[in-house]
């Protein structure tokens, strides 16, 4: 009798164990979504602050780029930033101090180097990950030639002069083009059902 008690129960919670578990492949469908999404809004912010740089540099060249850029990036990135989404830059070596990396960023931009060291390109870098009930995902930046006029290893001195003024704690110099500027970290609340980290 218990034992026909046992089964009964256990076919009637069966079901409901298997409906609050997502399977494989809603797992994979959801979590490649994530990635999907968080692309499309890396891109759009990228847009805009490529816009911005470019509107500095046709203006009054790097130091313009600078300037606007100093005046232009926070509330661009208020712009990019919603209920859902949560977007900004960090890198290994920061102009703005707000954007150091913490452990977690840090150990995964050391792994985009190694990436790169072993041939990857630096243009499609990317990690995507889930902790908890919030979804991660890094996007490297690569060193574009016109970067280094303000990141890289021979900036004029009018242009340092700028740098320095308005930051102070600059860091982020020292590039050549191919190189890992950095790169674009955003994340989001997972609504719903669990997901788990896939390839």
């Amino acid at each position: 009798m218990k034992n026909r008690k046992a089964l009964a129960l256990t076919l009637l919670l069966t079901p409901l164990m298997m409906s609050a578990t997502p399977s494989s492949a809603e797992t994979d469908n959801q979590f490649n979504n994530l990635k999907t999404e968080a692309k499309g809004q890396t891109k759009a912010f990228a847009t805009d602050l490529k816009s911005v740089l470019k509107q500095g540099m046709k203006a009054s060249g790097p130091e313009g780029a600078i300037a606007l850029c100093n005046t232009q990036a926070p509330a661009i990135t208020s712009k990019h930033n919603s209920d859902e989404w949560t977007i900004t830059r960090t890198s290994l070596k920061v102009r703005n101090p707000s954007n150091k990396p913490d452990a977690r960023l840090e150990k995964i931009l050391n792994d985009f180097e190694v990436r790169k060291t072993n041939g990857e390109e630096v243009k499609s870098m990317a990690h995507a990950e889930v902790i908890g009930d919030t979804f991660y995902f890094t996007k490297a930046i690569p060193t574009a030639p016109v970067c280094e006029k303000c990141h890289g290893t021979n900036i004029n001195e009018k242009t340092l002069s700028v740098i320095d003024k308005l930051y102070p704690d600059d860091k982020a110099r020292g590039f050549k083009a191919g190189d890992i500027r950095g790169a674009f970290v955003l994340s989001k609340k997972i609504k719903g059902k669990k997901i788990t980290n896939q390839k």
